[in-house]
């Protein structure tokens, strides 16, 4: 299974090389290394790495923080570094970071922000992680429930990918990482999205995960910083991350990343069908990509604009403008966008009529 990417300008490891590479990366230059994880990974993950390299993780210190997504804060964070000043890890120490997207974003920021900047390594738990959250430099937490709004660009040493950590994940985690999956085919590679079409609940493998990495380095690597291209990882972004905080603050079951974004793609799809950016037809190839891999979720449209109040406060916007990155036509996406908010009512009003077919 030994497979690297490098196109990132860092190492990504595919398989259990990724654990000699991080022994090597250690003996290059020694320093004390701790690890960060919620409760469910440090209960089900951390023992597969002891048991890939018991010599490197015996007696590792731990900071174990409440899994789910109110913990990415600067709360957190702040509980994060006190934890690191009292192992008394210097500059040279590394932070291992072990989860899903919560863990690699909070733990990038706070190594990042720690003495002016640690070295930290991303061993993503959770599909979504590995196909996306994990990869690409960025680092955040989150203000209250506005996403990402605090946070760095900073790169990883190392990003090990571990297939067999999937096996400790439930259907719906698996689910909701595969719709970055589709989303990366939706934005990039009309051949991925015609495979995926051919069996919409197909089981991702080392493959798919790979295929995914490269769309997403292929897309940061020509702008590492968000300020064209990149932009359009965001699609779905915009009313996805409405919708995710929404869930978050009204809700016993808050929705998943990955089940906000489809929403957030189906909704962004009829903005683009409005604009002439995609088809009919081409609305309905992503209806049945995307359906399959959410929950019911339903929401009453009198509660709209409390969701526009939550677009209004994306990162993402500029000069009083609510700005979007669309699908269209399929394999291609447009960002900068400019999109109203009678559009967003109406796509709101659109997603709740297909859940009820």
């Amino acid at each position: 299974m030994k497979r690297v990417n490098k196109s990132l300008g860092y190492p990504i490891y595919f398989g259990n090389s990724g654990v000699s590479a991080l022994a090597k990366l250690v003996e290059s230059r020694p320093g004390k290394l701790i690890l960060l994880g919620d409760e469910n990974t440090i209960k089900h993950c951390l023992p597969e790495l002891f048991m890939l390299n018991e010599k490197l993780f015996d007696g590792l210190e731990f900071i174990e923080i409440p899994a789910g997504e109110h913990s990415k804060s600067i709360e957190t964070a702040t509980e994060v570094w006190q934890s690191l000043l009292e192992s008394n890890i210097d500059r040279n120490g590394i932070l291992i970071n072990l989860g899903g997207g919560m863990i690699t974003d909070l733990g990038g920021f706070a190594a990042s922000a720690y003495k002016r900047g640690i070295r930290f390594v991303n061993i993503p738990t959770s599909l979504l992680a590995m196909v996306d959250a994990s990869v690409g430099n960025k680092t955040a937490v989150n203000l209250g429930h506005n996403k990402n709004q605090v946070g760095y660009f900073a790169q990883p040493e190392i990003v090990i990918i571990l297939p067999q950590l999937l096996e400790t994940l439930p259907e719906r985690e698996l689910n909701s990482g595969k719709v970055e999956h589709i989303k990366h085919a939706l934005i990039a590679d009309t051949t991925l999205v015609e495979e995926l079409e051919k069996n919409t609940m197909i089981t991702i493998d080392l493959q798919h995960i790979s295929q995914s990495i490269e769309i997403k380095a292929m897309i940061v690597k020509q702008d590492p910083t968000e300020k064209g291209m990149r932009k359009i990882l965001n699609a779905g972004h915009t009313i996805g991350h409405a919708f995710e905080a929404y869930s978050y603050e009204h809700t016993t079951t808050p929705l998943l990343h990955g089940e906000a974004i489809a929403i957030g793609l189906l909704c962004e799809a009829f903005i683009s069908l409005r604009k002439g950016l995609l088809t009919a037809d081409e609305v309905d190839r992503i209806e049945r990509l995307l359906l399959p891999h959410i929950p019911l979720f339903t929401i009453d449209t009198a509660l709209t604009t409390t969701l526009i109040q939550y677009i209004m406060n994306d990162k993402k916007n500029a000069d009083n403008k609510l700005l979007f990155s669309l699908i269209g036509p399929i394999g291609t996406c447009s960002f900068d966008i400019e999109v109203t908010e009678i559009e967003i009512a109406d796509a709101i009003k659109y997603y709740s009529s297909i859940k009820q077919h």
